[in-house]
């Protein structure tokens, strides 16, 4: 359903500056709640305690099993409420979009498929909680320009991209409480020479892990969204469709059964990081442990803003990605190899060159009975050009394998797949 102004009748969207609905063509400015369009009561927060306090699942449980998940944790996935939105597919890769209040034609940049418009009006499962755009798009487009600015030896065909092709999509999450305790095992082995050490170690505790967070959508990999992270939820609001209008949003296809094993997998990986810490020595083995989970209360879904620039360099897709709420700006840039790794060649060749005229500077004295000046001249020179290479070349080859293992994932295909480029239609 496209919302429509009410005082000209022109299509109006979500401005993130204002927090108000706008309208272009006639600049009025409207309140959200107006364009309730489902019409219905506030949402009630799932906020009730679980009806069985019954700990799930143990280290031997078979927690894959969707049934038995259900039946620990004391209830049933519910028939969802739901909306009406447009469905945009891509025959060629697949990935689907879904689109509120926004009239476009579609093109996959993945696989530069032209023919992706609109599929079907579906209804979809409708999230309780949203926190709205806040970051406008000329501002995330500012801070893009200005990530690319301060790159280090960035392609210059990156300098020249389409800024105004950036996309807002509204991301799917599920908000849950877990409770997390285990008791544990640990052995750590300590090497002193030609001898082994076997340390062995008993922990347990107890932990909630409040509002944890987790992505709803199989099409974005769970890394891609961490990155994104943190977003401050004191900004979450009760859901309203208006807020989707002029955005994408991605479908929620991942059910409340699947988000309660990726939460106690996550809060499994948190626990027992950071009973790790107070291992001896560090790095210990857990040879026999018991963990229990229970959620607290029913996951609460929820979409939260992004902003989505997706471009192609030499054939590959690369994607950047801009919190909505912080403006926190993730991107790996593809950067000139060539010129750095000369560069970084050229210094280590001088400063060898540097090195060998100060040894065989060196090698004049070393008849010298004068210990100090053959310190001086030799011994310490050559000690700090070594220290300066071994420098530059960790430094440096840090960095790259740094960026690019960003590089990496901003080009990962999943991540191309989920955005969808749109040119949108005037008028």
């Amino acid at each position: 359903m496209v919302q429509t102004c009410k005082n000209c009748g022109a299509k109006i969207s979500f401005d993130a500056k204002s927090n108000c609905m706008y309208c272009a063509n006639c600049s009025s400015f409207f309140d959200v709640n107006e364009y309730d369009s489902q019409d219905t009561k506030e949402l009630e927060e799932h906020t009730e305690d679980i009806k069985k306090e019954k700990w799930c699942v143990t280290a031997f449980s078979d927690y894959d099993d969707e049934y038995h998940c259900k039946e620990e944790t004391g209830y049933e996935e519910d028939a969802d409420n739901t909306m009406e939105c447009q469905i945009y597919h891509c025959d060629s890769c697949g990935a689907e979009i879904s689109v509120k209040g926004l009239e476009a034609s579609t093109f996959c940049l993945y696989c530069g498929n032209p023919n992706v418009v609109y599929s079907r009006v579906e209804q979809v499962r409708r999230p309780e909680k949203i926190i709205p755009f806040k970051v406008s798009k000329e501002e995330a487009i500012t801070r893009i320009k200005n990530r690319i600015k301060s790159a280090f030896l960035v392609e210059s065909s990156i300098r020249k991209l389409d800024f105004d092709s950036i996309k807002g999509i509204y991301i799917p999450y599920y908000i849950s409480d877990v409770c997390y305790r285990d008791t544990m095992l640990i052995c750590t082995i300590q090497t002193g020479g030609q001898h082994e050490s076997m340390l062995y170690s008993v922990r347990g505790g107890y932990c909630e892990f409040d509002i944890m967070t987790n992505d709803a959508s199989r099409q974005l990999e769970d890394g891609s969204s961490q990155r994104l992270e943190p977003y401050d939820l004191t900004d979450l609001t009760d859901f309203n469709e208006a807020y989707l209008t002029g955005f994408y949003s991605d479908v929620l296809d991942v059910s409340e059964v699947a988000i309660q094993k990726i939460s106690f997998d996550r809060a499994k990986e948190l626990f027992n990081a950071a009973i790790m810490k107070s291992v001896p020595f560090g790095n210990g083995i857990i040879i026999k442990n018991n963990p229990e989970y229970k959620l607290k209360n029913k996951p609460v879904k929820a979409m939260f803003p992004a902003w989505f620039l997706t471009f192609k360099h030499k054939g590959k897709p690369y994607t950047i990605m801009v919190n909505g709420q912080t403006g926190k700006v993730i991107a790996g840039l593809p950067f000139k190899k060539n010129i750095f790794y000369t560069t970084l060649a050229t210094l280590t060749f001088l400063l060898s060159i540097l090195a060998i005229y100060i040894i065989n500077q060196g090698l004049t004295d070393l008849y010298s009975k004068d210990t100090l000046l053959l310190s001086r001249r030799f011994i310490i020179p050559v000690l700090v050009c070594a220290g300066i290479s071994y420098i530059l070349l960790y430094t440096g080859f840090k960095k790259v394998k740094k960026a690019l293992q960003a590089i990496n994932r901003s080009s990962a295909q999943s991540l191309a797949k989920f955005v969808t480029k749109r040119n949108k239609e005037e008028g």
